[in-house]
Order: C-alpha cells, then sequence, then structure tokens
C-alpha cells in the first residue's frame, strides 16, 4: 500500500515531443434555440452524437444528431413521458450516454418530478419518444450517472439515491430488478463500466474517510445454447465471466465482489475505463489532473493543469491510446497519448472551450466539443477531424 500511496502522489514527466497544429471545426447542429449546446457524447461507432442544451431559466434537453464526418444530420429532441413536453422547458437532465446498441440513456427529470433513467434512440423525426428503462417498483429513488460497456451491451450501471445513501446498482436486459453492488454509507458516485461489462469503477466518499476509488467485479451468469445435432438443446444456464465467449442470449448478474480500493487525496471525479486501465481527474494543489490507474493498480498523473469538463468523464479513444483536455482562456483542444511522449495543441479559433469527447470513425479521429463561435452568446457544438493533427 506504501508504494500505491506513493505512485498516487508523484508528478508527471512532461511530454517529450510538444507540437502546435492548427484545424477547422465545423458546427455539428444547427442552433434553433437560445442555449448552450454541451456535453457531448458519442455512440461508440461515431454516427450519432447526444448532447445536452441548457437554457437560461434552468430547464435543459437531450438532443441528438447524426454524424457523417463532415456535416450535421436532423437534429432530433428528446420527449420524456408524463406530461406535456414539445421543446424541453419543464425537463432537466444531468448526465447522458449511449448504449452500444445504438439506444441513449439519459438521467433525467420532468416536470419536478424524480430524476430517472430514460432511454430512446435515434430517427428521422424532429423529436424522439422516451420510456423510462427501470421503473420506480423496480429502482426507487433518484437514478443518476448511467453507464454501459463500449461494446458488451449487457450491463447497465447506474447509482440510486435513496434518502441518505448513494449506492450502485448494475442491471442486464432480461432482468426484472437491478443488482445492489454497495451496501455502504458512503457516497458513491460516477460510476464507469469496462469494455466487456465485467468491471465497474466508481468513486466512494465519506466524512471521515475521505475519497477511494473502488473497482468491483461482475460474475455473470447467462443463458447459453448448444446447436448439437442438427437443433438447439435446452438453454441451460451456466456460470461465467463477461469477457468469455459465449453465445448467450440473455445474461444475468450473479455476484458482485470488491476487487480493489485505492485511497486518493483531494478530489476525486469520473472515472472511465480506457482498455484496461481506469482514467479520472483529481484535484492536487487546486489543479485539476488526469490520473490513470492501472490494470496492476499502480496509479500515476497523466496530463496536468487542465479544465474539468461540466460533467463528462475524461475525453479518450476506445483503444486508450488518445486523451483529449482543454484548458481555461485556450482555444486550444490538447490531445495526449498513452506513454506520454506526444502533448499536441490544436488550435481551433474559437472561444471557451470545454466538454471534448473523442472517436473513431473510418480510420479518422474526431473531437467533438462546446464552445463559443464568433460573436456568438452561447455555446455551440463542433467537430473536429484531429486525424492529420495527430500524426495518424
Amino acid at each position: 500500500m506504501f508504494p500505491l500511496l506513493l505512485s498516487l502522489l508523484a508528478q508527471p514527466a512532461l511530454a517529450v515531443d510538444t507540437t502546435t497544429a492548427t484545424a477547422t471545426p465545423y458546427l455539428a447542429a444547427a442552433q434553433a434555440e437560445d442555449g448552450h449546446e454541451v456535453s457531448p457524447s458519442w455512440l461508440p461507432n461515431g454516427s450519432h452524437l447526444a448532447y445536452r442544451l441548457d437554457r437560461p431559466d434552468g430547464s435543459s434537453c437531450a438532443k441528438m444528431v447524426s454524424v457523417d464526418g463532415s456535416a450535421p444530420g436532423p437534429v432530433q429532441t428528446v420527449v420524456l413521458p408524463g406530461g406535456a413536453f414539445a421543446a424541453g422547458l419543464t425537463c432537466r437532465v444531468e448526465s447522458i450516454g449511449w448504449h452500444p446498441d445504438g439506444i441513449l440513456i439519459l438521467s433525467a427529470s420532468n416536470q419536478g418530478g424524480p430524476t430517472r433513467l430514460y432511454i430512446t434512440q435515434p430517427g428521422g423525426e424532429d423529436t424522439a419518444a422516451s420510456s423510462e428503462l427501470l421503473s420506480i417498483e423496480q429502482a426507487p429513488g433518484q437514478l443518476v450517472s448511467p453507464a454501459t460497456a463500449r461494446s458488451a451491451g449487457h450491463v447497465v450501471a447506474f447509482i440510486a439515491r435513496t434518502g441518505q445513501s448513494a449506492d450502485v446498482y448494475a442491471w442486464t436486459p432480461g432482468s426484472d430488478l437491478p443488482t445492489q453492488v454497495t451496501h455502504t454509507a458512503a457516497v458513491e458516485e460516477a460510476v464507469a463500466v469496462n469494455a466487456t461489462g465485467d468491471r465497474i469503477a466508481f468513486v466512494s466518499a465519506t466524512f471521515d474517510q475521505g475519497e477511494h476509488l473502488l473497482l468491483y467485479d461482475l460474475e455473470l451468469a447467462g443463458d447459453e445454447t448448444s446447436d448439437a445435432d442438427e437443433g438447439s438443446k435446452k438453454k441451460k444456464k451456466k456460470k461465467k465471466k463477461a469477457s468469455e465467449e459465449a453465445s448467450e442470449e440473455v445474461v444475468r448478474i450473479a455476484g458482485a465482489s470488491e476487487r480493489a480500493r485505492i485511497r486518493l487525496t483531494g478530489d476525486v471525479a469520473r472515472p472511465t475505463w480506457a482498455g484496461g486501465d481506469v482514467l479520472f481527474f483529481m484535484e492536487w494543489e487546486e489543479r485539476w489532473q488526469m490520473r490513470r490507474l492501472t490494470s496492476e493498480l499502480s496509479s500515476e498523473t497523466v496530463f496536468d493543469d487542465l479544465e474539468l469538463p461540466q460533467n463528462a468523464p475524461p475525453a479518450v479513444t476506445a483503444d486508450g491510446q488518445w486523451a483529449a483536455w482543454t484548458r481555461q482562456n485556450s482555444d486550444a483542444v490538447y490531445f495526449g497519448n498513452r506513454d506520454r511522449s506526444k502533448l499536441i495543441e490544436v488550435h481551433t479559433g474559437l472561444e471557451g472551450l470545454t466538454d471534448p469527447a473523442l472517436v473513431r470513425l473510418d480510420a479518422r479521429t474526431l473531437a467533438a466539443f462546446s464552445a463559443y463561435g464568433e460573436g456568438g452568446s452561447f455555446r455551440g457544438l463542433y467537430i473536429m477531424d484531429v486525424t492529420a493533427a495527430l500524426g495518424e
């Protein structure tokens, strides 16, 4: 534990190859109403981008736009059930994210009601109807921080706030009830699911013990089919890890166990998985850093002196090779590679950059972010092809 603590406190080595580039961003969506377009989130295949529109009156709504890498498509407004809702005036969206099967999951409240999880899919209409992922009987309380794997779609994790507690839950499609992963007096925050859906990471905070980064293993039970003798035999339940290959139709959570608990000094926020590593934000000496917890449970500072996004985790490519961030009073998006040997400033000519998000699309690397355009009073959503800038 002592060497691990030292690694948590270690400062990063500076990138040895620092270069500057320029790229031309374009608007990802035609802004039809006053408000800030923030918190972009890519569908893992890069075909769609979701974001939040924050209005001056405090309301917000989720929107989706199709993306082909060069021009925006039609914009859809997500409509919540439970009342008159046309322009999103009674809605408040906390966070948004994509299920790899093309389903948008958002945490939102409507008309002063509780914050719940809603799902919808992109389509050709101006609005997209949504429905609750889980009913109040299945999962009571305020449901926030929905998370899924980038590739395996069988686990949805979230935080349920009930009374004074906030615990982690995990649910698989086909299961009646979610599995309660934690039962503690601590406040759990910002859960993330790894690529194969068999491990989660989250922040746990208590008043007297500070903040910890926790890793949990999920044991999954699936129904596996066999096609011997020209026909399918009866399905038979068999316990297995999600990372093992199987032809299951229904996967359920058979158990959850703590894998690691790492004590951290300072404010910790928003873990995300990048390959086998966990990236997260941490405040150190009044500056925000991006840190990495490796698969060997060693921790290190990856990049320093960055701006904390509004509510998004670290922006990273699916393979973990590139991360992106912004800094205050800069017109650039900053990119760093996995081994910190390259630090690239890509200047945009825009102001107030925040909330970067990365995706790979057709051998290209695209960055989405929120920024003020020329003479604009509200932030718009922009997309920038940074493939050449990164030397790819």
